[in-house]
């Protein structure tokens, strides 16, 4: 049913990069001021960059993962972080 229905309505997606944008931006922002940590926004833009750089095709399954094995290493689960 889905597919029939996204078949026949039409979707205008101007803009949609901007407010995308914008979404990652305030979300950033709101992460920020309850972390205070600047690890593991660095450990993003790094895995961004190198994902971006070696396997640009499948450069957001790449980062995610590379992005997820770094904070396990660094915030094991069951371990305090205090």
């Amino acid at each position: 049913m889905g597919a029939l229905l996204g078949s026949t309505v039409s979707f205008d997606t101007t803009g949609m990069d901007f407010a995308l944008t914008a979404l990652f931006v305030v979300l950033l922002q709101e992460q920020w001021k309850k972390l205070h940590e600047p690890f593991p926004f660095a450990a993003g833009l790094v895995t961004g960059i190198t994902a971006l750089a070696l396997w640009p095709q499948h450069m957001p399954l790449v980062s995610i993962g590379l992005s997820i094995l770094i904070l396990l290493t660094r915030y094991r689960p069951g371990e305090s972080t205090s």
